[in-house]
């Protein structure tokens, strides 16, 4: 049992979108569930539309673009879709582009099923399917690669492409490891955090350990969040909900299946995954090795000067390479 407030200030990278500087005496909590609503959006101010499944779950999302192809944007762990807006201005003169709020994120419903890898993708599934989309690529950042992934595998829907920033899945943890970072990541632990500390995750997911002026409004969107106790009680529930979501519903023995291109990109920098404090001896270069050796038509790009936040740090250089690549393999399924 790892005893948690002797380990207070200890810096765990969970290698999927976020790290946590944890306070002492932080309880081990268990994942609540809230009501269907969405949730107070003070805090999120950029514009969306909606869509609803038949589910009744309402979905925010963001059309842009036109163009044959269409490329499904998902995002990452604690994150939101605003996180695309630096890459897809870049490809909406050539795609349709669609980024979405995963549900109890954003401006998406809350979540009143038990979070998991399964029902992310379950979700998106259905998203596409009943927004009728054709020809999609799946975009997915750290934890939305994950999902991705888990996706591709499941076979629900046709899908000519998948491109992975970072993803989330490839870098394992054994159950002990996946228990201890349980046990640290917490709802107790995330309220506990304070202001100085959010801003470190931040920083943390960017080149050089240092958060750019232009990425700075995913923080004040936080600590506005932070603000509202409502908001921010579900949020803390929710973030170690999805991580233990991740850690359950692994994907790494069935890569083998994925038959469709697979574009990885990892940054060079990437100080997220490996996770340094679990996996020293791993590098990201190898965990991007290692998602190519298993992955049979996949191609791996390292991006220089770039963290773990791949397609804000480095747009352009991500952007042509997409481009490239699905203009390489479009014929690819036909």
């Amino acid at each position: 049992m790892i005893n948690q407030i002797k380990i207070s200030g200890l810096i765990i990278a969970i290698g999927a979108g976020l790290i946590l500087i944890l306070t002492s005496g932080c309880a081990s909590d268990s994942p609540q569930t809230s009501s269907k609503q969405e949730m107070n959006q003070h805090y999120y101010p950029y514009n969306t539309q909606s869509f609803q499944l038949s589910n009744g779950t309402h979905i925010a999302y963001r059309d842009t673009g036109k163009g044959q192809e269409t490329l499904v944007f998902i995002h990452g762990l604690g994150s939101y879709l605003p996180v695309w807006d630096k890459l897809i201005p870049q490809l909406a003169t050539d795609f349709r582009c669609i980024s979405l709020d995963l549900p109890g994120y954003g401006k998406s419903d809350l979540v009143d099923d038990s979070i998991s890898i399964a029902f992310f993708a379950q979700t998106v599934e259905i998203f596409i399917q009943e927004m009728g989309l054709q020809q999609v690529t799946l975009v997915g950042h750290s934890m939305g690669g994950q999902i991705a992934i888990r996706m591709s595998l499941n076979q629900k829907i046709e899908i000519n492409q998948l491109i992975l920033f970072a993803p989330a899945g490839i870098e394992t943890f054994t159950a002990e490891e996946a228990s201890m970072l349980s046990q640290l990541v917490t709802p107790a632990s995330i309220l506990a955090l304070e202001d100085s500390q959010i801003a470190q995750n931040f920083h943390v997911n960017f080149y050089n350990n240092q958060m750019p002026e232009d990425a700075v409004f995913m923080y004040e969107d936080r600590l506005s969040m932070k603000a509202d106790s409502n908001a921010y009680s579900y949020f803390s529930r929710l973030f170690p909900a999805s991580m233990n979501a991740m850690l359950e519903g692994p994907v790494f023995n069935e890569l083998s299946r994925l038959d469709m291109p697979v574009l990885v990109f990892y940054g060079e920098n990437d100080l997220l995954i490996p996770n340094k404090y679990l996996h020293p001896e791993l590098t990201t270069q190898k965990v991007g090795e290692i998602a190519i050796t298993h992955i049979p038509n996949s191609e791996l790009i390292m991006v220089p000067q770039c963290g773990h936040f791949v397609p804000w740090e480095q747009a352009d250089i991500v952007s042509q390479a997409m481009v490239s690549f699905i203009e390489k393999n479009k014929n690819y399924s036909q």
